[in-house]
């Protein structure tokens, strides 16, 4: 989530990110939620599997984000037990997510990826079930009735019902 400055000082109108609770001026428009996967190789020896424990994959060669949820930091505070050997950290998604179909390593990632990918790397759920990622609109409450901003929410809204 960016800084409040970046939406006082007018450098974000609106931003597609995790809400949070740091900023009291900036509502959040909760639209999804995402869960957590692991990525690998099709002739990974995980390949085959239905769910996964990270405690079992141990010394598994990971490449992870630079930035956002799944750092190899952030990795370590949600997943204390996952003892997995960071290989390589990188700046997008998309570079991860090659590193994965080329057999370089394997990747924990969201699964709103997955539709892109799933024809050359296997997403495994992580069992137990793990906490989601939710993903809102988040803007300034003071920006509330700005017509770009309600124009936005509302067709947020109207997608929202359709579902």
């Amino acid at each position: 989530m960016p800084t409040a400055a970046a939406y006082t000082e007018g450098r974000l109108d609106a931003v597609f990110a995790e809400p949070s609770d740091a900023y009291a001026d900036i509502f959040s428009l909760p639209i999804f939620e995402d869960r957590i996967y692991l990525a690998v190789h099709p002739s990974s020896r995980h390949a085959e599997r239905q769910s996964i424990d990270l405690q079992g994959c141990s010394g598994e060669r990971i490449a992870t984000l630079t930035e956002g949820p799944l750092t190899s930091s952030r990795l370590r505070e949600v997943f204390p037990d996952f003892t997995a050997e960071v290989c390589m950290e990188v700046e997008d998604i998309f570079t991860q997510m090659n590193l994965v179909a080329n057999g370089v390593a394997s990747a924990l990632t969201y699964g709103r990826i997955k539709e892109m990918f799933e024809h050359k790397v296997r997403f495994i759920p992580i069992a137990p079930e793990n906490v989601p990622q939710t993903i809102s609109l988040n803007f300034m409450k003071a920006r509330e009735q700005d017509p770009n901003i309600l124009a936005l929410t509302a067709a947020i809204r109207v997608l929202l019902k359709s579902k």
